[in-house]
C-alpha cells in the first residue's frame, strides 16, 4: 500500500508539472503575440508620425513661400511640437526635379523623421506666381452657379504633366451668399470649390451623402452630390472685364460648303448644313455668332484665335466647336452681360472669358477647357472638364491685366501633393 501511494504521489507529480508546462508555454505564446501586436501598433503611430511630419514640412514650406516668394529651405531638420518628430525640406528648380514640371513651378520633397527613426516622404509641385492668380487658375469661376440632372465638373491635363489632378481649386466663387453654389441630387465636382473669404463651408461632413441644401453653406449639396472638399478664398479674385473693339457691318453666312475667315471685325456669323468655318489665329470681333446643324469651328495653326462676342454666342444641335481640340488656341472674350448658350450635344473645347457674361450648358454636351462668368448653368447630364493646361501654360488676354491673390495667397497654388 505504501509502495502504491508513493507512485500515485509521483503520478499527480507529474500531471501537475506537465499542466503547469502547459500553462507556462500559453503565457510565453500569450505574452509574444501581444508583443508582436504592440510592437505593430508602435511601427504604425511611428509612420503615421513620419508622414504627418513630412506633410508638416510641405505645408511650412508653401506658407513660407506665400510670405515671401524668395523663401528656400535650410539645410537642417525643424522639429514637429515636443514629440521628437521633425522634416527636412528640399526644393528643386524645373530642371532638377525629378518630374517633368512648368518653368514656373518647384518641386518640393519633405522627409519626416519619427522619433523611433522611421522615415516617410511627401512631395507637391507649387506654382509661385508672385502675387496673382491667373484668368483661368479655375475650371469655372462665378458668382453663381448651378449644377442639375447629373452633370459633372470634371479635370484633365491636356499635356499630360500634371500626374495628381486630385483636390484642385475647380471651381470658384467670390460669393460668400448661401447657396450659390448649388449642386443638385446626383451632381459631381472632381476637385475642390472655393467661396468667398468668410463663406460658410462644409468640406468634410460625416457622411459624404449627406446633403446641406437650406444650411447656411454657399455650397449647397442635395442629395449624392459630391466635391472633394469646400475652402475659403484667402482674398477675392479680381476679374478685369472686358471691353470689346468696335464691331463691322459684315454678316456671314456659311453652308455645308464651308468658308475661310480673315481675322477682323464683323456684325455677324451665321452657320449650318454641317458646313465648316476656318479661322486663322488672330482677333475677330462679332455682335453675334449662332452655329447649327452640325457645323463646326477649326481654328488652324498654334497660336490662338480670340473671338470678341459683344450680344450672344448660340452652339445648338450637335456643332462641333474648336475641332483642334484645344481648349487654349480658342479664347472668346464677352462683353457685358451677354449670353452664351451651348446646347443639343455639342462637344466643344473653349476658353470662356466674360466676368459678367450668363453661361449655360445643357442637352447632354461634352465641354472642354475653363469658364469665368457671372452666371453658370450646367443641365441635363452635360459635363464641363477643365483643362489645367490652361493654368500651367496660360494665354495671353489682350487688354487685361489680372489682379488679387485668390486662393493663392500671395500667388502660390498646389498643382499636386504626393505622400509615400
Amino acid at each position: 500500500m505504501r509502495n502504491l501511494r508513493k507512485k500515485e504521489h509521483g503520478v499527480m507529480m507529474i500531471l501537475t508539472l506537465m499542466l503547469l508546462a502547459i500553462l507556462w508555454f500559453a503565457v510565453l505564446s500569450f505574452s509574444a503575440g501581444s508583443l508582436n501586436s504592440l510592437h505593430a501598433s508602435a511601427a504604425y503611430l511611428a509612420s503615421e508620425r513620419a508622414i504627418t511630419a513630412a506633410e508638416s514640412g510641405l505645408t511650412y514650406t508653401v506658407r513660407s513661400l506665400r510670405e515671401n516668394p524668395e523663401y528656400r529651405p535650410g539645410k537642417a531638420g525643424i522639429p514637429v511640437g515636443e514629440g521628437g518628430e521633425k522634416f527636412l525640406v528640399r526644393l528643386f528648380s524645373p530642371r532638377e526635379a525629378p518630374l517633368d514640371i512648368p518653368e514656373d513651378c518647384l518641386y518640393l520633397e519633405s522627409t519626416g523623421f519619427a522619433r523611433t527613426g522611421l522615415v516617410r516622404k511627401a512631395v507637391a509641385v507649387v506654382r509661385v506666381g508672385g502675387g496673382s492668380v491667373g484668368f483661368f487658375d479655375y475650371g469655372i469661376f462665378s458668382n453663381s452657379l448651378d449644377v442639375k440632372g447629373g452633370s459633372r465638373v470634371a479635370v484633365f491635363d491636356s499635356t499630360g504633366k500634371t500626374q495628381d489632378l486630385d483636390g484642385l481649386p475647380l471651381v470658384g466663387t467670390n460669393s460668400t451668399k448661401k447657396g450659390e453654389v448649388r449642386l443638385h441630387s446626383g451632381a459631381i465636382v472632381d476637385g475642390a470649390v472655393y467661396v468667398g473669404p468668410g463663406g460658410e463651408t462644409k468640406d468634410e461632413p460625416k457622411n459624404p451623402w449627406m446633403p446641406t441644401w437650406g444650411t447656411e453653406n454657399v455650397v449647397w449639396k442635395n442629395w449624392s452630390a459630391t466635391t472633394q472638399g469646400e475652402k475659403v478664398l484667402d482674398s477675392e479674385v479680381e476679374y478685369p472685364e472686358v471691353e470689346a473693339p468696335d464691331s463691322g457691318d459684315e454678316k456671314v453666312k456659311v453652308d455645308w460648303k464651308g468658308a475661310d475667315l480673315e481675322p477682323g471685325a464683323y456684325r455677324e456669323l451665321q452657320a449650318g448644313g454641317g458646313g465648316e468655318v476656318r479661322l486663322r489665329p488672330g482677333t475677330y470681333v462679332f455682335d453675334m455668332i449662332k452655329l447649327q446643324g452640325g457645323s463646326s469651328l477649326k481654328v488652324e495653326g498654334n497660336d490662338p484665335v480670340i473671338i470678341y462676342i459683344k450680344k450672344n454666342l448660340d452652339i445648338t444641335n450637335g456643332s462641333f466647336f474648336n475641332s483642334e481640340r484645344k481648349a487654349r488656341n480658342l479664347i472668346f472674350l464677352v462683353e457685358g452681360d451677354s449670353h452664351v448658350d451651348i446646347r443639343g450635344g455639342s462637344n466643344a473645347y473653349l476658353s470662356i472669358y466674360g466676368p459678367k457674361a450668363k453661361v449655360k450648358i445643357k442637352g447632354g454636351n461634352n465641354v472642354s477647357g475653363a469658364i469665368v462668368a457671372d452666371d453658370v448653368q450646367l443641365e441635363s447630364g452635360s459635363v464641363f472638364t477643365y483643362d489645367v493646361a490652361l493654368k500651367n501654360d496660360p494665354p495671353g488676354l489682350p487688354g487685361l491685366k489680372m489682379g488679387g491673390s485668390g486662393s493663392g495667397g500671395g500667388g502660390v497654388s498646389v498643382l499636386g501633393w504626393y505622400r509615400f
